[in-house]
Parts: C-alpha cells; structure tokens; sequence
C-alpha cells in the first residue's frame, strides 16, 4: 500500500437521498436545458431524414424514433431517462444529427412510464424495442447487427439491464450487441426506497433488490464504458463506480466526465497526487468507501493530514471517517508516544498491573483546596492524580498557583507513605499560554500532563508534548463534535500525535459509548504498529470501586482506571474510599 487509505461510512436517510438523487433540486436551471434539447431536437426532426413514432408494441409508449445513416457502421440505441416516469423520446432528437453525420444509425425508443406501469415492466419495454430492432430495423434503413446501447440516468439503468437480460427474452443473437455505455445510471435501487420520487416508483425492498444490478452478472459479453458527470452528485458517481467495480472485467473504462479533474492536464499530478476511489461497498444499510490519498499531499504534518482525511469531508453531514490505514514507514513522521506505558510505569513506579488514576474537582475550588483534595488522594496511594478537564487557568484557581500547590502537597504525602503518585495538570490555551504552563509545570518537577488536542488544536498538542518531555494523557473533550470513529480518533490517531495515554467514557457509565466501541479504542492504542509504542488506555466516566474487577477482566493488566466522582462522593470517607479502589485494583492483580 503507497496510499494513506481513509476509510469512510455514509448514512443514508431520506434527507441524504433527497438531496443526492433530485437532480431537478440539484439543477435548479434544468427547465432553460429542456427548452434548448425541445428547440435542437424540433430541428433535426424538421431536417433530417427518419423514421417517426414507429410501433414496437401496443401502447401509445411503445414507440421508436429511427434515423438511418447512410453505409451506417452501426446502430445506437439511445434510451431517455426521466426517472421512468417522466421525459420522451422527441426531445432527445438532437443527438441525431451528429451521429448519422458520423455514419452511425440511431434509436430512440420510448416506453412505458410509472407510476402506470413497475420499472421491471419498462425493463421489458427496453427488451421489446431491441427485439424490434433487430427484427425489423432493415425495414427502416437499419442494420441491427452491430449494436451498442446507451442511455442516460433511467436510461443508463435499461442499457446495463438489456445487457444483464436472461437471453431466452432475446429474440436476437446477443453478439449483435457490441457495446453498451451506461450514462449516470442508478444500478443500486435500495437509496430509491427512501426517495420523494417513490411515490410514483412504486419499489419495495423485494422489488429494489430484483432491479439492482450490482449484485448481478451480464449475460451479453459485449464491452461496456460507463460514465457519470463529475459535477454530479456523489450518488451517482457512485453508481457507476459500483457498477464499473462488479462488472469488471466486462467494464473497459470508468469516465467522470469534465470537471475539475478534467481542468488538470498534468499527468504527474492526475497519477500521483489526485486521490483516487478504491471502492465503494455497502455496509450496514450504509456504504463504505475507502479514498486512496497520496502521502505527499499530507505534508507529513497533523492538520493537513486531518485536512486531507476529512476536511472538506466533515461538512457532509451523513459522512463518518472510520478508520485509516498509513503506508509502511509513514508513521515516523509522527512523533508517536516519546514514553508510552513502560514510560509511565517507570514514572509512577508500577512495575506491572492496571494503574489508578482519578480527578481533582469540582471547578471554583481553590488552589490549596485541590492541594488537599490531592494530599489524600496520594496518601491512599493513587498513582496519577490528574486534573478535572474543566480546570485550568481560571482567575478562582490558576495554573501558577494552583499547579506548584498540588505537586508539593502530593510530593509530601509520597515522602510520607514512600510511594511515587504523579500529578497530571491540564495545559490550555493558545501558544503563549501553553508555553507558559509548560514552563511552570518543569519547574514544579510535575511528571505528567493532560492535553485535550482538540480543544488546544491537533498541531499544537504535537508540538507540545514533544516540548514537555513528559508523559502526556489525551483527553477526548471535543472529540465528539466530529464524525471520526472514537476507536481511530481517541485511539489510533492520538496514539500517532505522541499521546501517552488516552481517556475515553467507559461503557456503563454516563456516556454512550457500548463495550465494543471501548474495547476497540483500547486495541487501537496498545495494537502492535511498526515504531509506534502503545499508549496507555483510560477508561473513565461514571465509574465505581464496585466496576473493579469487570473493568480488568475486559481491559487487561495494560490499563489505568480512572474513578473521580465515584471517590468524590464518599466525603469524609474519601480517604478510605480511595484506599479501597487502591487495594481492590492491587489485589487483583498485583
């Protein structure tokens, strides 16, 4: 792999639909493109020799408009879209003047429309025109004996569908049909349940999964091009990437057609630099993509690498990142955690088994209350006493006072006891003010920080912590305002921007995070990963003494418990209720 591969989910809901498959909605000037196709088409009719409304079947729908070329090389069969409820024949008339210039008969045929009739109903309708074609096109100045079918939107649908036709429906020898070129197709129906347009379509989930050709071979062997516009909906570009991915190797060539891409004529920058779809694929009654990025384009740097995976990206409501997976080697252009949880065994001094950690609070304490608040919490024997992520420099508790105060009170009750509890500070703020906490907290001899990267900003937590040359743990404050998948958020990618160790909301507590999702973030932290050293997993929020055991058992001995209101709560027993968490985390394990 020489790509950083995001990989993304999409819901889809009925306002995601809406906005992706109303093409009308997405075309508000459509009515003035209809007018020029209704004039142009008016023209070729009035101009160029054809053949007008011929009968394929019995319905008023069921008829073709032929126009013969001379020594033609062949014959397209065009179909119109119009969602199969709407549109005709006539105003696409005007595709036949440069086509029989070029020596190329053309078809357009009409059919049925819904809600009158199901679009399994028009995909017969699609067949029966062929059959004429092929039967009686000599009649007509045509001949049907090399055939490529195209059509557009509902359209491009009965083209790919003609070519997946179970051949005892042809009257026809298939290999009459030479190509086929689907243009902004639907080959996935289910989206369309969900769609205003429904209501005249008429699909069913039975119905839906009978139409869907993805899921289907093609019975032709005739050579496909599909296409789709590249300022179209992304709905529809994947359509046809679906299609070309499934069909392959019947498919020759995917084309999204011009767009910004097609403004690039660099080849350089189109093979190495521009992002690439690798697939597209459902997943859970949502779609997973997976989006080749070129390493290059991150700069090698946290933001613009956040950028390149979901800057733009993250204005899509319905779009969640997921996961990513990083090229060899790239990873050493991170920092990663500097000490990891050998570093911050060999700082708090525990050799082996869960760590205890808890939370100076509430906020509007006072600097010399948080200092005996962490006097008692060091005498039972914590082994990290962090700040609340609510404390940090404000005027009722600053950071200068209030940091020097916690770590002396915490220093004397380890002379007095012989144990080693760190103390872990919130750093905040912009530059000036982290630099300045920095400062304060090396001269106050503190072991430990804690950073909320995306609170402080991704760059700026790399950048810090590499300056603190201490421990760091990740607090995940902010990080739900995104749609990054907690597992690769709090666990992969804050694990790469040098996080020590990692907080996030246990299952069971006052979040709604379940057991898989905190399993998979502990895995994303500790998970072997080329140079990369584990990171310490957190679990927190909510938690109690009582949780103990459940929380070793499905986290393991390579973990920090962290209980803060739970200790909180017992008041004047609070120094009995901490030794209680110390020796119960002890006992198990150690």
């Amino acid at each position: 792999m020489s790509k950083v591969a995001g990989v993304y989910h999409r819901v889809v809901d009925p306002q995601f639909v809406e906005r992706e498959y109303n093409n009308r909605a997405l075309v508000p000037e459509h009515p003035a493109f209809f007018a020029r196709w209704e004039k142009d088409s008016e023209f070729v009719r009035s101009s160029l020799r054809g053949h007008l409304d011929v009968p394929y079947g019995d319905d008023a729908r069921h008829r073709v408009d032929i126009f013969p070329a001379d020594d033609a090389r062949g014959l397209l069969v065009f179909i119109h879209g119009g969602y199969w409820r709407s549109l005709d024949k006539s105003m696409f008339s005007w595709l036949a003047a440069s086509w029989v210039a070029a020596g190329v008969s053309i078809a357009l045929p009409n059919y049925r429309l819904a809600p009158s009739v199901a679009i399994d109903a028009i995909v017969a309708d699609a067949i029966a025109a062929a059959n004429f074609l092929v039967r009686k096109g000599p009649k007509y100045g045509v001949a049907a004996d090399r055939i490529v079918v195209s059509g557009h939107s509902a359209g491009g649908h009965l083209a790919a569908a003609l070519l997946a036709a179970p051949l005892a429906r042809l009257q026809f020898d298939a290999a009459r049909i030479i190509g086929a070129v689907p243009v902004s197709g639907v080959f996935d129906f289910e989206p369309l349940l969900q769609f205003s347009y429904n209501a005249d379509l008429r699909l069913t989930p039975d119905s839906a999964r009978a139409l869907n050709l993805y899921d289907k071979q093609p019975t032709i062997a005739a050579p496909l091009v599909i296409a789709a516009g590249a300022e179209e909906s992304s709905e529809f570009q994947r359509q046809s990437r679906l299609l070309a991915e499934r069909w392959k190797p019947q498919v020759k060539e995917l084309q999204i057609l011009p767009g910004l891409i097609a403004a690039i004529a660099d080849k350089r920058i189109l093979s190495d630099i521009v992002a690439t779809v690798e697939s597209i694929r459902p997943h859970a009654g949502e779609f997973e993509v997976v989006l080749g990025i070129a390493p290059a384009t991150t700069g090698n740097e946290a933001s613009q690498l956040m950028n390149m995976l979901f800057g733009n990206c993250s204005l899509q409501p319905e779009v969640e990142l997921v996961d990513v997976a990083f090229p060899p080697g790239y990873e050493k252009a991170f920092p990663g955690p500097r000490f990891g949880i050998d570093g911050i065994r060999v700082a708090s001094g525990v050799e082996s088994g869960p760590l205890t950690c808890t939370a100076l609070k509430p906020q509007g304490s006072s600097a010399a209350e948080l200092a005996a608040l962490a006097r008692t919490f060091a005498l039972a024997g914590i082994d990290v006493i962090k700040d609340d992520h609510g404390i940090a420099n404000q005027p009722f508790c600053p950071f200068a006072a209030r940091v020097p105060a916690v770590q002396h009170a915490i220093a004397d009750a380890n002379r007095e006891t012989g144990g080693r509890t760190i103390y872990a500070p919130t750093l905040s703020g912009g530059g000036r003010s982290l630099s300045e906490q920095a400062r304060i907290a090396k001269e106050s001899a503190v072991k430990m920080a804690l950073i909320a990267p995306m609170l402080v900003g991704i760059p700026t937590f790399v950048e810090i912590q590499v300056d603190l040359d201490i421990p760091v743990m990740a607090h995940p404050a902010f990080a739900g305002a995104g749609r990054i998948a907690p597992p690769l958020l709090l666990g992969k990618l804050f694990r790469l921007f040098g996080a020590d160790a990692t907080i996030f909301p246990n299952h069971g507590g006052r979040f709604s995070f379940n057991r898989a999702t905190c399993m998979a973030i502990a895995q994303a932290a500790r998970a072997p990963w080329e140079h990369v050293l584990p990171a310490l997993p957190v679990p927190a929020g909510g938690m109690t003494v009582e949780r103990v055991d459940e929380m070793i058992e499905g986290y393991g001995p390579d973990t920090m418990l962290l209980i803060g209101g739970g200790l909180l709560s017992a008041r004047s027993k609070l120094l009995d209720r901490a030794r209680e968490f110390v020796a119960k985390v002890r006992g198990r394990i150690r």
